[in-house]
């Protein structure tokens, strides 16, 4: 299915305690180029001011729901999952910020392999690590993209290659039980 570019994207974004930093997280989702989009903030049930900090964007895109008790990030993501009433669901962490145009380029990536290969789970993309003293490591490294065709199922049995937050993939895809964010290593469709 390719998009139009009118296609609603749902960004799923589980929080706990990170009242301190989400709002920089959350507006590099608002301020994305590709605008057709809404924000779940799913909250695993903080302590802390994450709500109030969340209310003061004051942004009709964004669906806040706190969460009674703490669940963890993959129950919360998949609660944000059946929320989204867009047609791709992307992730995005509340420590993460995104480039502008991200959404925008997967859209364009999603269409150029749907052309391709007529059947299309997602898209993923690269991310820059910056990690303390470390410095900065752009991730996955190049070497581990080199896959046939673009599927990168057997990788992924072997080692997780993609970062959450670098998913674009089709709500569908997440329709059945058997998958569901932190259960990729046993069901994992192929990605292209």
């Amino acid at each position: 299915m390719r998009t139009k570019e009118n296609t609603l994207v749902s960004v799923v974004l589980p929080t706990f305690n990170r009242g301190h930093i989400i709002e920089l997280s959350i507006r590099s989702v608002l301020a994305q180029t590709y605008n057709n989009l809404e924000v779940i903030v799913i909250d695993d049930a903080s302590t802390d001011d994450t709500e109030k900090k969340i209310e003061e964007l004051n942004d009709s895109r964004i669906k806040y729901l706190k969460l009674k008790e703490n669940v963890g990030a993959s129950a919360a993501r998949n609660k944000g999952i059946s929320l989204a009433r867009g047609i791709f669901v992307a992730f995005q962490d509340s420590d993460d910020i995104w480039f502008p145009k991200k959404i925008e380029r997967q859209i364009d990536s999603y269409n150029d392999m749907y052309n391709r290969y007529k059947t299309v789970a997602g898209c993923f993309c690269r991310y820059i690590k910056i990690s303390g003293n470390n410095g900065t490591n752009v991730v996955p490294l190049s070497s581990d993209l080199l896959a046939n065709d673009g599927n990168y199922h057997e990788k992924l049995l072997n080692r997780n290659l993609i970062g959450t937050p670098t998913l674009l993939a089709k709500k569908e895809a997440f329709g059945s039980s058997s998958f569901q964010v932190g259960s990729l290593r046993s069901s994992l469709p192929k990605i292209r």
